[in-house]
């Protein structure tokens, strides 16, 4: 019966893919960068926020104007520095589990 050698414990050890061992490093760090950019986006997504909370407080468009630049600016300042300290992470925690 082939079913019954391929359960074998000494058979199941020698088949490809029978153990995921290999995968618990890379599943690790997935987690951790998945940690890192769920972190990443709640504070993005409360910046937007204030940033309506703002734009709701404008009295004129000059000042509509000057706080949809400043948000556009400080986005993309956090975005450059927020991917450098994700993919970091993920260097770090791929590199310690490997």
């Amino acid at each position: 019966m082939p079913t019954e050698k391929a359960s074998s414990p000494k058979q199941a050890d020698s088949l490809p893919f029978a153990a995921i061992e290999w995968w618990k490093p890379q599943a690790a760090a997935l987690q951790s960068l998945y940690d890192e950019a769920l972190t990443l986006a709640e504070a993005r997504l409360r910046k937007q926020a204030d940033l309506l909370h703002e734009l709701a407080g404008s009295k004129d468009f000059s000042e509509v104007l000057k706080t949809q630049t400043n948000f556009v600016q400080a986005f993309w300042a956090d975005s450059t520095r927020d991917a450098l300290k994700a993919f970091a992470s993920l260097r770090r925690d791929a590199g310690a589990e490997g």
